[in-house]
């Protein structure tokens, strides 16, 4: 998984996420160990340091040619299901907004007609 690449290899914590802004004001993300049992405890590592370790982390880690068949057909499936889901998430929003519209319609056309 993802997140264990932001782990020290020394304690295997979670990195922590944070922002520093530099003399000139721009900002810089960076991520530091937060446990104080670690050599690396608050020590940066700066955003794009961690883009090359995981970038070089990809490249190491391909899937064996055999897998490949399999890794398409789960990633497939996968990303359908999850299409799926943001296409039921988003009718659902859609279906709770309609009497929130349609009491905002009436409440609009009461106030017209107290105008009046």
């Amino acid at each position: 998984m993802v997140i264990d690449l932001l782990k020290p290899k020394l304690c295997h914590h979670p990195l922590t996420a944070g922002w520093s802004k530099s003399h000139t004001g721009k900002d810089y993300a960076y991520y530091y160990c937060v446990n104080k049992t670690c050599r690396k405890y608050a020590k940066m590592l700066s955003l794009g340091d961690l883009h090359e370790e995981f970038i070089a982390y990809l490249c190491k880690t391909k899937p064996k040619e055999k897998y490949l068949p399999l890794f398409k057909e789960v990633f497939i499936d996968r990303y359908n299901q999850r299409q799926k889901d943001f296409k039921n998430d988003y009718s659902k929003q859609i279906d709770e907004t309609r009497p929130i519209k349609k009491e905002k319609l009436t409440l609009a056309e009461k106030g017209a007609k107290c105008g009046r």
